[in-house]
């Protein structure tokens, strides 16, 4: 672990570097207090670029995507089994998958992560990944939510079911509710009107692509359990929803839709984001 300092100091040095993705394999002796150190470390010097840190146990030779796996934050580990009490060998391909995927995640910059192999089924870690996969999720949203989210995202996810959604802060005003402000009155009633129309049409496509969405939810539920709430599979599918709800909008105003080129486009699309 003392070389990810060099290379922090490297990555400081070269002015293109902008995005560095670290992948470190056989830790499984590293302790939870020095990996906590490093990402102190890296937090401090890392200044110029964004990075992400992925540390497993030792390598084995089993194609990805085989095993499910668990990803904790270096913050949550415990410092004198950060792998466990059982620490299994973890795939390198998987490795290498997880640690490429994150380069694509935004959420992912500025994390340090220990990711650890879940072999028992029963586990609560094989059950989102494994449902993750049963219902259709790509390799890139299945590290996304296993990053971002994961066990804990679950866990808490539960218990705020349990106790209820908390009040949410009004949001600031937008640069377009301040320039309404600074408006002329003629300039303001055409602006309000035109903001109205704008709001009640994103209303309505919002409308559709919660329907759209719930209903996916449902047709996928029904063939086997979701490890995921219905509200954060929208989250997960929100694009696809309102891409499907543009659609429909669009055909109900009696506007010209060929939805099958349309679709075809939208998944290169997807594609080419992903790539």
């Amino acid at each position: 672990l003392s070389k990810i300092e060099e290379i922090v100091a490297v990555a400081e040095g070269a002015e293109s570097v902008k995005n560095v993705a670290i992948l470190v394999s056989g830790a499984q002796d590293v302790s939870g207090g020095e990996l906590k150190q490093v990402e102190e470390m890296m937090k401090s010097k890392a200044t110029t670029f964004e990075y992400t840190l992925v540390v497993v146990p030792e390598w084995n030779d089993e194609p990805e995507a085989m095993t499910a796996f668990g990803i904790v934050n270096v913050t949550d580990v415990v410092d004198d089994a950060p792998f466990g009490e059982v620490v299994p060998s973890f795939s390198r391909e998987e490795s290498l998958r997880i640690i490429t995927e994150a380069l694509a995640i935004d959420k992912a910059a500025g994390k340090c992560v220990v990711a650890t192999a879940a072999p028992d089924m029963k586990s609560l870690e094989s059950m989102l990944v494994q449902g993750m996969r049963e219902v259709g999720f790509d390799r890139l949203q299945e590290v996304e939510h296993m990053v971002t989210r994961g066990v804990k995202g679950y866990n808490e996810m539960l218990a705020s079911e349990k106790e209820g959604v908390a009040w949410e802060k009004a949001p600031e005003p937008t640069d377009e509710e301040k320039a309404i402000e600074t408006a002329s009155k003629e300039e303001r009633m055409v602006m309000m009107r035109q903001k109205r129309q704008d709001a009640e049409k994103e209303k309505e496509l919002q409308a559709l692509a919660t329907q759209w969405a719930k209903r996916e939810f449902l047709r996928k539920s029904l063939k086997r359990r979701i490890p995921i709430g219905e509200e954060e599979f929208i989250e997960i599918v929100w694009d696809r929803a309102m891409f499907e709800a543009d659609l429909k909008y669009r055909t109900m105003s009696g506007l010209v839709v060929n939805e099958s080129e349309e679709r075809a486009q939208f998944k290169k699309d997807q594609k080419a984001r992903k790539a």
